[in-house]
């Protein structure tokens, strides 16, 4: 695998879904990678109407026949009623894994990742989905054990700075250098969509799909070239 569509941000926007068979159809990526967003907000509608749209989701990206990684976002919750459509959606289309702390495997490519939100301690009063930083790293283990030759990270927040503005969390920006991987996808405002170079790591705020912005990363060209930024909207690089 070495070109990839990072997306997330959906939060219940059935545009958002038609935006993936679009940009999919466009670039033809190998694997579709999402950070995060994807039910509405639970303050929006209620626990059916957001795992029918969470149903949905799965479906789409089951019918797109791309290799998929996904993580939740901090909304996502219940958790373990997430997981359990994730399993039944995994045994529909094998080629669509939920990566929340698990490793997919695919030929030299190995993808991890961690969703929601994360803080120094844990807080199981949240409503949300939220990890201290010793259980992210804690989820993230198998990634330093993968043989893989290359190493993908989806996070569920961007570090501080350019990519996530008041809502970046520095505890990303630990992660990162503690695991080193190749590129790492977090999920962002899409006003601090962009990319950095972190070390050898690219991280990438592809910014809300409901808002028209995804990225591309293409391994298959110059380092300069590799990360492009998508906007639906205007079916223009942003």
């Amino acid at each position: 695998m070495r070109k990839f569509l990072l997306c997330g941000g959906f939060y219940g926007s059935e545009q958002a879904l038609q935006h993936l068979r679009q940009l999919v159809q466009e670039h033809r990526p190998d694997c579709i990678l999402v950070v995060g967003g994807i039910m509405p907000k639970s303050d929006e509608s209620d626990e059916k109407t957001r795992f029918g749209y969470l149903e949905r989701f799965f479906k789409t990206l089951g019918d797109l026949n791309v290799h998929a990684a996904v993580i939740p976002g901090s909304d996502d919750v219940p958790l373990h009623l997430f997981l359990g459509l994730a399993v039944n959606t995994e045994v529909d289309f094998p080629h669509v894994h939920v990566v929340h702390g698990t490793v997919d495997e695919e030929k030299d490519v190995a993808i991890c990742g961690v969703g929601g939100n994360f803080s120094q301690a844990e807080d199981v009063r949240s409503p949300s989905l939220v990890y201290a930083k010793n259980t992210a790293e804690y989820l993230l283990r198998g990634l330093l054990r993968a043989e893989q030759s290359r190493k993908v990270m989806l996070l569920g927040q961007a570090p501080p700075g350019p990519l996530g503005g008041e809502q970046g969390n520095a505890v990303v920006g630990d992660l990162i250098d503690s695991f080193h991987p190749d590129l790492c996808a977090v999920f962002g405002p899409t006003d601090h969509r962009g990319f950095q170079r972190i070390a050898h790591t690219f991280v990438v705020n592809p910014g809300w799909l409901r808002d028209g912005s995804a990225a591309l990363v293409d391994w298959n060209k110059h380092v300069d070239e590799q990360v492009q930024l998508l906007d639906v909207t205007t079916g223009q690089p942003a």
